[in-house]
């Protein structure tokens, strides 16, 4: 007897032991199904008590606004639904042209007297685009952007980054009755640079070289236009010569450069390279008898040589340091 009290004191205690971690997980159990019923009643509680969002009243206030934004624009897509079925008529509007470069800011400015509480907006003409209503923008491209001082009379349109798409009419309008209006015609030119002596050009030594670049379609003159004999810049090296650059017309910046005294050295491609558009080279050669050489050669190019131009430079480097890397991976 006395030798089986200590098994059966073991398995009392063993059943001790698994009935209270019973007790203790049946616990942890109810407590977690009475805070999930807590939850759902007091979500059910609040959906059901609290006022929706959908179904609040707007303020006063919030109407209002909306209806200052929402009624122009009501009266804007009336008059452009009804004349965008025909053909744009300009009979009985001036128009005002505006000419802009490819790539900069331009501005386009309109003008109404005493217009009181009216709302001026700009309309592209091309797609019947409502872009602005007052100050506030009603297109995605952040490009445009409508300006105006209180009490004055004039209404701004900036356009950023002009592009060649930006091209043709708009339309500066009041919402008055009948709508008043201003058209302006707005014309991207995309500048072109040429030096005029051609492709080749034959000069004996001791005669002077004289390029002459002209860049069209260029209302402003280019903030630089740098020279480069074969690919290097020369615009601070001439020790037998200058470049000068000026503006000719509206529309055309000029840049020459003179190097006196030609030695066959100075023989080579020379590029024109305006900061507001492509590179222009011509290809120079001092050679004795350049008259010969150029009626034998009828106008065409000597060589097949590759242009040098700003960026041919820039692209050899990073070459340099691909063929690099991969020459100390492969002989690790």
């Amino acid at each position: 007897m006395s030798q089986n009290s200590p098994s059966r004191f073991t398995a009392s205690r063993s059943s001790l032991a698994d009935q209270n971690a019973l007790s203790f997980f049946t616990y942890r159990r109810i407590t977690c199904l009475r805070r999930m019923f807590v939850c759902v009643i007091a979500v059910f509680v609040g959906n059901t008590l609290l006022p929706s969002v959908s179904t609040q009243q707007k303020s006063p206030w919030l109407e209002k606004e909306l209806w200052q934004h929402e009624e122009p624009l009501r009266k804007i897509f009336n008059s452009l639904k009804s004349r965008s079925q025909n053909q744009p008529s300009f009979s009985d509007v001036t128009i005002t042209n505006v000419t802009t470069q490819f790539g900069q800011t331009v501005f386009l400015h309109c003008f109404f007297e005493a217009f009181g509480d009216k709302t001026v907006s700009w309309v592209r003409l091309r797609d019947y685009h409502v872009l602005t209503v007052g100050k506030y923008t009603y297109t995605t491209d952040d490009r445009f952007k409508a300006f105006h001082t209180e009490y004055s009379n004039e209404w701004t349109l900036k356009i950023e980054l002009v592009q060649e798409s930006d091209s043709g009419f708009y339309e500066c309008q009041m919402t008055s009755s009948p709508p008043a209006r201003q058209v302006l015609y707005l014309r991207v030119v995309v500048p072109q640079a040429k030096i005029h002596d051609g492709s080749d050009l034959f000069l004996d030594p001791g005669s002077p070289i004289n390029l002459t670049c002209v860049i069209s379609d260029s209302p402003e003159l280019p903030i630089f236009i740098f020279w480069y004999h074969n690919n290097r810049m020369i615009n601070y090296d001439l020790p037998r010569g200058h470049i000068s650059v000026w503006k000719v017309g509206q529309d055309t910046a000029v840049s020459n450069l003179l190097i006196e005294d030609a030695q066959p050295e100075d023989s080579g491609n020379y590029t024109c390279g305006p900061s507001n558009t492509d590179a222009a080279s011509v290809l120079v050669h001092v050679v004795k008898g350049a008259k010969q050489a150029s009626v034998q050669n009828d106008g065409r190019p000597l060589h097949t040589s590759a242009v040098g131009t700003k960026g041919s430079t820039a692209l050899l480097f990073p070459m340099f340091l691909c063929f690099q890397q991969l020459y100390q991976n492969r002989y690790r």
